[in-house]
């Protein structure tokens, strides 16, 4: 059987109005209520743009599309830029295998 990964959360002030949240491990229906906090918490410190960083993201599933499409709709709502930074080849698939792959901005870094 594999171990699985805890996700890993860190939120940190890049500067400029910048504020990214770094995601390490798995998202998913155990994870993504932690991530849905942290985002929030990131939305509520009213920067300029939240970096979701998902370099050493390794797996992703409906929830944690779910809860990016929340984070994603509240920061739009308080005029607050989001990007998904970083994500490999496999994560992008999963967004645009359920047709969200135009929904939100993605670099490459």
């Amino acid at each position: 059987m594999a171990i699985v990964e805890p996700l890993r959360i860190d939120v940190r002030d890049e500067g400029g109005g910048t504020i990214r949240v770094a995601l390490r491990g798995d998202l998913d229906l155990a994870t993504a209520p932690a991530f849905a906090d942290r985002l929030a918490t990131a939305c509520d410190m009213n920067p300029f743009e939240i970096l979701l960083d998902f370099t050493d993201l390794t797996f992703c599933d409906s929830s944690g599309i779910r809860a990016c499409i929340i984070g994603s709709e509240r920061c739009s709502t308080q005029g607050i830029k989001m990007k998904i930074v970083g994500a490999g080849e496999h994560i992008r698939h999963v967004f645009k295998t359920v047709g969200l792959g135009e929904h939100f901005d993605w670099e490459t870094e």
